[in-house]
């Protein structure tokens, strides 16, 4: 954690080991840490070689021990990229943190973190076994003309997320409205 109120001078507040390299002694998973999603007080961290880490920050903060701050992990070897996102209450779910995690080699992942120390898998879409991907984006409430009139209408919405397909170069669309019944909306 960098203290940046004087951008020309960052200082490194607290630092966490998340990763161990292959050779270390340390009880870690194994693997490269990619981009760090922040929600909340949570750092949400993928790993390459083994899956995902989240640490609490506020245990961070007051000086906890490494192991003190991590709070759960989530096992996908070719995890790449995470989005983190509040998906709104309905009339039969309450409020949920999820957590869309980009694997590669796999697909996406769609876990409940709303008790982040007890991960709920919700769905997954597989893309193949041979496939790397980039670029994991959320798209909260967007406008698709659902009954195909040529219109927008208020209650033509869907959550989609996209991602390209390195190889094939190519962006797929995933619907994840219902994160429990998750399918390909269109690729591009």
């Amino acid at each position: 954690i960098l203290d940046l109120s004087n951008p020309k001078n960052p200082v490194q507040e607290k630092s966490i080991y998340i990763s161990k390299i292959a050779a270390s002694k340390r009880n870690l998973p194994e693997g490269s840490p990619r981009q760090v999603e922040i929600y909340g007080h949570y750092a949400f961290v993928p790993i390459f070689g083994s899956g995902m880490q989240v640490v609490d920050l506020k245990k961070l903060i007051v000086g906890a021990s490494d192991d003190e701050c991590k709070v759960s992990f989530y096992e996908a070897a070719g995890a790449i990229e995470v989005k983190v996102y509040s998906r709104a209450a309905t009339e039969t779910q309450p409020e949920q943190t999820v957590a869309l995690l980009l694997e590669n080699y796999f697909g996406l992942h769609i876990i409940d973190f709303t008790n982040v120390g007890n991960p709920n898998v919700l769905s997954t879409y597989k893309y193949g076994s041979h496939w790397m991907f980039k670029g994991l984006e959320l798209a909260q409430d967007f406008p698709v003309d659902l009954d195909a009139n040529g219109k927008l209408e208020e209650n033509e919405k869907k959550d989609l997320v996209f991602f390209s397909v390195l190889n094939l170069y190519k962006i797929m669309v995933v619907d994840i409205t219902k994160p429990n019944v998750v399918f390909l909306y269109r690729e591009i």
